[in-house]
């Protein structure tokens, strides 16, 4: 099998928009423009779509990532699909310093179950200060304080295949608050 880069050598899974009350918080980035993750190359670029051109382009210690969120703080939170080489799986979510590429926070699972997934993955940072992550290959969603304790987690319990050894892949989890689903109050 040919490595995926061949066939899509770019493979751009992610494009956030810069708001104008977030553009602040960005040296570097103008509101209107929108930053895209290109995960065959391991990188964040900002585009002007106006003048179509390539503002900036941004890399780090990160591979395959997916889903990097522009957080009020000047920082990014992404999930690093394969940057991970500690003990506890491969995958994890990290926020850091645009700046200086500093991790300021991380999360890679625990001993016991390790954050792994090669493909797809999302995180959003919800507004108690906790994360949500959707680790797409384990079929799991959980939600993780800022010490990295596990709230709560959904493992997927469908098995296929002949051993029943395969999970479907959850694409992505997202938080609503109350007032975006308001055909569900009483």
């Amino acid at each position: 099998m040919r490595d995926l880069n061949y066939w899509d050598p770019l493979h751009s899974n992610t494009v956030e928009f810069v708001e104008p009350d977030l553009a602040p918080a960005f040296p570097g980035l103008t509101a209107g423009e929108v930053v895209v993750s290109l995960r065959n190359m391991d990188f964040l670029i900002a585009v002007d779509l106006a003048r179509k051109t390539v503002t900036a382009a941004l890399t780090g210690g990160w591979r395959r990532q997916h889903d990097a969120d522009l957080l009020p703080s000047g920082e990014i939170l992404l999930f690093d699909n394969l940057g991970n080489l500690g003990p506890q799986g491969r995958s994890r979510v990290i926020q850091f310093e645009p700046g200086d590429g500093r991790i300021t926070w991380s999360y890679t699972g625990t001993i016991e179950r390790p954050l792994y997934s090669l493909w797809r993955s999302t995180q959003q940072r919800l507004a108690n200060g906790n994360t949500l992550i959707t680790e797409s290959g384990g079929g799991r969603l959980l939600e993780v304080t800022a010490a990295g304790d596990i709230v709560w987690e959904f493992i997927n319990p469908v098995r296929g295949g002949p051993a029943g050894d395969l999970i479907p892949i959850v694409s992505g989890g997202t938080r609503l608050s109350p007032d975006e689903v308001p055909f569900l109050r009483d």
